[in-house]
């Protein structure tokens, strides 16, 4: 870890966090207090803290490895909206754990606007990947060009995007037909 480029390890910590905001409130907590010691690569917590963010992934793969159950389905969030910025933006500019943390981001908003996210959560999560050194928004996109991106991704069914979004910590909810206007509103406050 200590090799690798500077932006390299924010991006790789947005992956753990996904995990401890979707599945291990204990662990978003553990990151929350930990975060100086963390970014620095503890040599005790580190190595533990990426163990039970890889656990956490390997049992949901585990759980429906040929994805046929749905459960691996929270293991996207943040990332509807993150590869739809990857694809905008030409794969050039953010590194996969940036623009899923913006992605993130947008599904916290998402959620918050159509009364599942509260309030508080989307204030600690933004907190949280701030904390990391990860973007929470990227200025100076065109919204609608994300969004068309959006309507490309692979998770998309009959048309409608499954949104993953968080009820509180730990806790997932997958939602269709969120209304277009509230998507709109959010991507235009995360890109213009």
């Amino acid at each position: 870890l200590q090799t690798l480029p500077e932006r390299a390890l924010p991006s790789g910590w947005a992956e753990v966090i996904k995990h401890a905001l979707i599945l291990d409130p204990a662990l978003l907590a553990e990151m929350e207090r930990n975060a100086s010691r963390l970014r620095a690569l503890d040599r005790e917590l580190t190595p533990q803290i990426i163990a039970r963010s890889s656990a956490i992934k390997g049992r949901l793969v585990e759980e429906d490895e040929k994805e046929t159950l749905g459960r691996r389905t929270i293991l996207n969030y943040g990332h509807t909206i993150g590869h739809a910025l990857e694809a905008v933006t030409g794969y050039q500019r953010l590194l996969h754990g940036e623009a899923v943390a913006i992605g993130m981001m947008g599904a916290a908003m998402i959620g918050n606007a159509v009364g599942v996210t509260p309030a508080p959560l989307v204030a600690r999560q933004r907190r949280l990947l701030s904390s990391y050194g990860l973007p929470v928004s990227y200025k100076g996109l065109d919204p609608e060009a994300v969004q068309q991106a959006m309507g490309l991704d692979k998770k998309v069914s009959g048309g409608t995007i499954q949104w993953v979004l968080l009820e509180e910590s730990g806790k997932t909810v997958v939602r269709k037909g969120v209304p277009q206007d509230v998507v709109q509103s959010v991507l235009a406050k995360l890109f213009s």
